[in-house]
């Protein structure tokens, strides 16, 4: 078996200086990968396939000295494995560190905590298993789902909204008397991220992954946000989809209701304007009234005014 391996130096060292580009790092590596193959037919290890075997390996060794060099998580998530002696297949079109950790980022809770434990922080899936407190038959059908939507992400274009780079702002009023701390508007107010949501989530309930990529914001960030448009009772959750639970009106939508709005008010305007009067005169016949500034006499009418209108 050894001189089997053996055989495969010249082909192992070309493989390395192609990835590497330096002499010394191509010497370092095939070094450290025939290491490796001999310590594991040492233990006993029998390599059946020892090309693909030693390519593997090498591949591996590679990647770890770039996260040594550059500390990213340079990854395949080709495989799922808690043995130490077993090496992935070499992907000519791997994804780069950056393209995998976008990815990551739009997983759902669920996926992404599992895959960054696994295969970014290195903890085998019984130990996962162990800390999150659930069966290991869980996080391996947590890392497949996840592997499988990462994939997913990575063969196809985002399909961003247009949301995410030309965000809409949301104007939210309410029909009877605001909350203590001015809700609802205090709860969106200036927040363009929430805003979105609820706009995006409208039309159809939607994933906080969709609503994710929709915006084209980490799903970590949305996660928080839409909870807390739950919580707010601004969203509903159906299963494990979100919906905004209120009439949202463009303002194409209002300006089609324009001129029913003004036909309205021009027929009942002399009726209405009657009863606002007949008001204001009874607000003068108060003694306090002759009293106040002329300032603090235009806000009394105009808060009365305000109810009339509002309250009916």
């Amino acid at each position: 078996m050894k001189n089997e391996i053996t055989k495969y130096v010249e082909y192992l060292f070309n493989l390395a200086l192609k990835k590497c580009g330096d002499v010394n790092d191509a010497e370092d590596i095939t070094q450290e990968t025939l290491l490796a193959a001999f310590q594991f037919i040492n233990r006993g290890g029998n390599i059946t396939n020892v090309k693909y075997w030693l390519t593997t390996v090498l591949s591996n060794k590679w990647n770890e000295t770039l996260r040594k060099r550059y500390k990213l998580p340079i990854v395949s998530v080709d495989v799922i494995s808690d043995n130490d002696d077993y090496y992935e297949e070499e992907s000519v079109d791997r994804p780069t560190a950056e393209q995998i950790r976008r990815e990551v980022a739009y997983l759902a809770r669920l996926q992404r905590e599992v895959i960054v434990k696994h295969y970014l922080e290195g903890m085998k899936v019984q130990d996962i298993a162990d800390e999150l407190g659930v069966p290991k038959g869980t996080v391996l059908s947590r890392l497949s789902s996840g592997r499988e939507q990462m994939k997913k992400g990575l063969d196809s274009m985002e399909q961003y909204e247009k949301q995410s780079y030309i965000p809409e702002r949301l104007e939210v009023g309410c029909a009877g008397r605001p909350g203590f701390n001015e809700e609802p508007w205090s709860l969106v107010e200036g927040d363009l991220v929430k805003q979105n949501i609820l706009i995006i989530a409208y039309n159809k309930p939607l994933t906080v992954v969709e609503i994710a990529k929709a915006l084209g914001i980490p799903t970590p960030y949305i996660e928080n946000a839409v909870e807390d448009l739950v919580r707010c009772q601004l969203m509903v959750k159906q299963g494990n989809k979100f919906f905004t639970d209120f009439m949202i009106s463009t303002p194409a939508e209002r300006a089609g209701k324009l001129d029913k709005q003004l036909e309205f008010a021009n027929e009942q305007y002399n009726s209405v304007w009657k009863l606002i009067k007949e008001l204001f005169c009874e607000i003068e016949g108060f003694g306090w009234y002759e009293n106040l500034s002329e300032k603090q006499k235009t806000d009394i009418k105009y808060y009365a005014l305000i109810n009339v209108l509002v309250r009916g």
